[in-house]
């Protein structure tokens, strides 16, 4: 959809036309993009937000930041950073830097994902190394915060369906079932 490659065959559409309309930046500048093995830069806190968006105001860096941490259940990531957002997350650059868990690298990169302000969001597993705790906070934030925003997200887990409008069941590349996930009584 925001053409890291073209398909070999077929067309994909958006909003009634080719992608292949839409120039590269104008496609790109729309979706919010999150993947499983995603990886964060050895860098400050703050520069790792500005690469996943430089568009965003200086003085509005530090609240878009506390937000998307809190919406991917991040927030005691910032409670480490004894310098603030200007902390390392590694410790690669600076002996003062901090290091992360496994989870919290992965609510890092998922708030990546939720600081850019677009209008469509993917998600490739975005709880696969939480906990079921932390998994289900992270489910119910984004049910919250993606209320009128596309969200497309991939899961193993058919827990994980239930914020979902529709779902579809994928199968060696064919859909193989495609409806609500909601029983309804006859």
């Amino acid at each position: 959809m925001f053409r890291l490659y073209d398909p070999d065959e077929g067309t994909v559409y958006i909003n009634g036309n080719d992608i292949k309309e839409y120039t590269l930046d104008s496609l790109r500048a729309n979706f919010s993009v999150y993947f499983q093995e995603m990886r964060n830069l050895s860098f400050s806190l703050k520069d790792n937000f500005l690469y996943a968006d430089d568009r965003i105001e200086q003085s509005e860096i530090e609240g878009a930041t506390r937000f998307a941490l809190e919406a991917a259940g991040g927030i005691d990531i910032l409670g480490k950073c004894t310098d603030g957002l200007n902390t390392n997350i590694t410790r690669f650059f600076s002996d003062d830097g901090i290091e992360l868990s496994i989870g919290q690298h992965q609510k890092l990169a998922l708030a990546w994902a939720l600081y850019r302000r677009n209008t469509a969001l993917i998600l490739d597993e975005p709880s696969s190394n939480l906990d079921p705790k932390a998994e289900h906070e992270v489910f119910e934030k984004l049910k919250e915060i993606t209320d009128g925003k596309m969200t497309i997200f991939t899961s193993h887990r058919l827990t994980n369906t239930y914020l979902a409008d529709r779902i579809i069941v994928l199968e060696k590349g064919k859909v193989i079932e495609d409806g609500t996930g909601r029983i309804t009584a006859k």
